[in-house]
């Protein structure tokens, strides 16, 4: 379910988590880490996806920013198999370190 706020779309998607990759994982093996995390999370963070002009933010309903992923980061996304779920690898800060991020969106329209 989208909702605006200002010029910003937010997007209530479910946290499922992360896992650390070799950085030569590709696009068609991240569905299934998806799969894999998705099967394996007992606990799910509902979160609101922010997509803003620098990056990708993760808001809490609170409204504290739970973590950010700059776009030059991102080096690879793809739909789950599930056709629900969504994976993107990004680049950690350090540049030696890749984390595959999962989530969960709540209708198929949203992915």
């Amino acid at each position: 379910m989208a909702s605006s706020q200002g010029a910003s779309q937010l997007f209530q998607v479910l946290y499922l988590g992360s896992t650390r990759v070799d950085r030569h994982c590709s696009h068609t093996i991240m569905p299934w880490i998806a799969e894999e995390l998705k099967l394996r999370t007992e606990q799910k963070i509902f979160t609101w996806l922010n997509p803003g002009e620098n990056g990708v933010s993760y808001v809490a309903n609170t409204g504290v920013e739970l973590f950010h992923h700059a776009y030059s980061t991102i080096l690879r996304c793809a739909t789950g198999v599930d056709g629900i779920t969504f994976a993107y690898i990004i680049r950690e800060e350090d540049g030696s370190r890749y984390t595959c991020h999962v989530f969960q969106c709540l209708t198929p329209e949203e992915v």
